[in-house]
């Protein structure tokens, strides 16, 4: 999957969830101009713990990972 596929599919999630999130790092810095080298994506997210399942749901293994326990634990009430 092409980073630009990964991203749209990513944000279709959030955005279909009604999950707030902010794009984040290298990809913005490249999008705004600035051209950088690494190929990650960095999201913020602002998400309940009854919202983690929905994640987990959208994202299943073994394409993609998602702790479970991390995700609780970062996540707010």
């Amino acid at each position: 999957m092409l980073q630009q596929e990964l991203l749209i599919a990513v944000l279709t999630v959030l955005n279909e969830s009604q999950i707030n999130y902010m794009v984040t790092g290298s990809i913005v810095s490249s999008i705004q101009g600035e051209p950088r080298l690494t190929h990650d994506i960095d999201i913020l997210l602002t998400i309940t713990k009854h919202e983690v399942p929905k994640l987990i749901k959208a994202f299943p293994p073994p394409r993609f990972y998602l702790d479970q326990d991390a995700a609780n634990s970062a996540s707010t009430c």
